[in-house]
């Protein structure tokens, strides 16, 4: 895939409302104006195409030492993200939370009470009747505040019940810098890091101008060179670990 390639394949995407909910931003969505490339999944789906040995498995049908995660994963080569995403439900079934076991409701009797539910997964409260509307719902809110200490209506990312999590905090202009990044290094060996960044225009303050003196530029070469080396070294860290199920994971 050219380096122009990952920005353009976003493009014409069908949208789908998904049913079960993600605990980051998917990639196709029901609202016209989010694109996959905003979503982590969808990095996560591009950094396992650099995998080589991901390639290899899917090349032999998923057979292999990473049979396991192409039983999930499926040929990432096969066709466009998209397609991917929805075939038999691919991205519900490995990064959307799982449907919520328990549902708000009142219970009438004490054989009501499920012996598997947790403190941590539910809060049992007993409300005075008695007592005003207001008051009530004060002090409920105060409670719920305490108890609830995630995004409403998401869990928190160590609650996370997906079957593949995403590790870490993440930029996607960051994950699609250290692509770009690692796509050009690919396809021309030859540059320098300095002018791998300079191409790609990675940090605006270190391109050089006319003018310049020498201190200058050298000094905007060398922070070029730290940026993309950086990122480089990232990126070939996150690729690796796509073939443990880890996504963005440079460690």
């Amino acid at each position: 895939m050219t380096v122009n390639t990952v920005r353009r394949e976003q493009s014409n995407t069908k949208r789908i409302r998904a049913s079960r909910t993600f605990l980051h931003k998917p990639p196709i969505s029901h609202r016209a104006h989010i694109q996959p490339k905003q979503s982590v999944y969808y990095w996560w789906y591009e950094f396992l195409r650099r995998n080589e040995q991901y390639r290899r498995c899917c090349e032999m049908g998923g057979k292999g030492r990473l049979a396991g995660l192409y039983r999930d994963f499926g040929d990432v080569f096969a066709g466009r993200f998209n397609n991917w995403w929805d075939a038999d439900q691919r991205g519900e079934r490995l990064f959307a939370e799982p449907l919520a076991p328990i549902r708000l409701q009142e219970l009438r009797t004490a054989a009501e009470w499920d012996a598997e539910w947790t403190r941590d997964g539910a809060m049992v409260i007993v409300v005075p009747l008695a007592e005003p509307k207001r008051r009530i719902k004060r002090w409920f809110d105060r409670l719920l505040a305490q108890r609830h200490t995630g995004k409403p209506g998401y869990p928190t990312k160590t609650e996370s019940g997906a079957s593949y999590k995403v590790e870490t905090k993440f930029s996607v202009l960051a994950l699609e810098q250290m692509l770009l990044v690692y796509d050009l290094k690919q396809k021309e060996p030859d540059l320098t890091l300095a002018e791998i960044g300079k191409q790609l225009r990675l940090v605006p303050t270190a391109m050089p101008r006319t003018g310049e003196s020498i201190i200058l530029l050298a000094k905007k070469r060398n922070t070029m060179a730290a940026t993309v080396s950086r990122y480089l070294k990232k990126a070939t860290a996150m690729i690796a670990n796509t073939a443990n199920g880890k996504f963005p994971c440079a460690d």
